[in-house]
């Protein structure tokens, strides 16, 4: 994560993309427990108390929706990762970018934690989703360069 005082409109959140690359099939509450611990973890290490455990434990709930709003018509194979799926190339992003924006609107809401700063909430929100989203994408176009 960056951020602070020298440039407080940007952080890099990719750490949520522990969990947009658990198998599909994981169970709901694995991945919830996943999160919390995982948000837990980050929490302790940028002393913020539950913000990115918030943050990522309802980003955990919403997965398994998002996965079903999202499914191809051909549907997942079992234990299969999202960044092993390609019906097409623009589902992982898709996948991943509605639960990331979710996860960083979240953050950013707790963080502030008042409606009085809703600019900077967007602005926030917005520029730490391009960045973020542009690595994760890389991270993708990586993984599947890799020849497993």
């Amino acid at each position: 994560m960056l951020g602070g005082v020298a440039d407080p409109y940007l952080d890099i959140l990719i750490y949520p993309l522990l969990l947009f690359i658990l198998p599909v099939n994981t169970p709901a509450a694995v991945v919830v427990l996943f999160g919390f611990l995982g948000g837990l973890g980050v929490d302790i290490f940028y002393n913020s108390p539950g913000v990115h455990a918030s943050a990522l434990v309802l980003t955990a709930f919403l997965r398994k929706l998002v996965l079903n709003a999202l499914e191809p018509r051909t549907g997942y194979a079992v234990d299969e990762s999202p960044l092993r799926v390609r019906p097409s190339n623009y589902w992982y992003y898709s996948y991943t970018a509605v639960l990331l924006f979710i996860h960083i609107l979240v953050y950013n809401l707790v963080s502030f934690f008042s409606l009085a700063h809703v600019l900077d909430i967007l602005i926030k929100t917005v520029l730490t989703f391009v960045v973020s989203m542009l690595l994760i994408g890389l991270h993708a176009v990586l993984w599947r360069t890799i020849k497993l």
